[in-house]
């Protein structure tokens, strides 16, 4: 891992098919699923303090089946990764992981806006 300001961090993330089919599922087509990655790591430290449930790394997450390794390669500043990595270290868990559970999170809330957005254009197409 190299980590100068704004040099690409090479991570290599075991990922399970899951885990790519939310990356891609997030990506939509419009953007690369290391941009989904790197969003995942703003969006869950941004989501630090607001005590919801499932924003912990969950102690029953285990390896996913069909795991495949992915390599990422991520254009991150190094302070955030130094905090996501703190972050990790307090939960205990290895940063590799926890990028994993900030993916799916992050791909939870896009999901969640789609169905929110989906919902209300039927109650407005319902007149």
């Amino acid at each position: 891992m190299t980590g100068g300001s704004g040099e690409p961090l090479q991570l290599a993330i075991p990922l399970g098919d899951f885990s790519v089919d939310a990356l891609g599922a997030a990506a939509g087509g419009t953007c690369t699923i290391e941009a989904v990655a790197r969003q995942a790591v703003y969006y869950y430290l941004a989501e630090a303090d607001s005590g919801r449930p499932g924003w912990r790394y969950p102690r029953f997450l285990g390896v996913e089946a069909g795991q495949r390794e992915t390599t990422l390669s991520l254009r991150i500043e190094t302070a955030v990764w130094e905090r996501f990595v703190g972050e990790a270290e307090r939960q205990r868990v290895r940063p590799e992981l926890l990028l994993r559970h900030a993916v799916l999170f992050l791909a939870a809330d896009v999901e969640a806006g789609r169905v929110a957005r989906r919902m209300l254009d039927d109650l407005r197409d319902a007149g």
